[in-house]
């Protein structure tokens, strides 16, 4: 988890801690109940400093800087050919593809942008390493070792 901090710190991002899973469940009060199970926030963390987690949390990356192409379904690795190169993480069943965003050209979140594609920008989160999702499958970094400005192209796309 210190690693992650660090690499969340350097590049400006505020992070916070989310519920972690036990056993495959939330460790919210909800327990086997509750729907976002590993993906909420245990504090308030908009317009908040960074707050590292325990190593019992999951990790949250507040993504009002950065623009993040959230695949889901089972893609296959193969799909991010189709993405400009950037830092790329995989998660419980896709990836997210990690863009700087445009100061001057803020994105917004979109769910449903394209088939079983989303996007994560001001005012959205994203569960990032080393975190585990529900599925027992963690987080973690496949590709890229730098967060890349969001391609002027693919902002206008959106």
């Amino acid at each position: 988890m210190d690693q992650w901090v660090e690499f969340y710190k350097a590049h400006e991002l505020t992070y916070f801690p989310l519920y972690g899973i036990m056993n495959g469940q939330c460790r919210c009060k909800e327990g086997a109940a509750c729907m976002n199970t590993g993906k909420h926030p245990i504090f308030k963390w908009k317009n908040q400093p960074p707050r590292a987690p325990r190593v019992t949390d999951n990790i949250g990356v507040s993504t009002d800087n950065l623009v993040v192409i959230d695949l889901d379904g089972d893609v296959d690795e193969s799909v991010l050919k189709e993405y400009p190169r950037t830092f790329t993480t995989s998660t419980g069943h896709g990836f997210h593809l990690w863009y700087l965003a445009d100061p001057t050209k803020k994105g917004k979140s979109i769910v449903g942008w394209k088939h079983k594609v989303d996007i994560r920008a001001v005012g959205g989160l994203v569960v990032a390493p080393p975190s585990r999702h529900r599925s027992g499958s963690q987080y973690r970094h496949v590709a890229g070792d730098s967060i890349q400005r969001v391609p002027r192209d693919l902002l206008d796309s959106l």
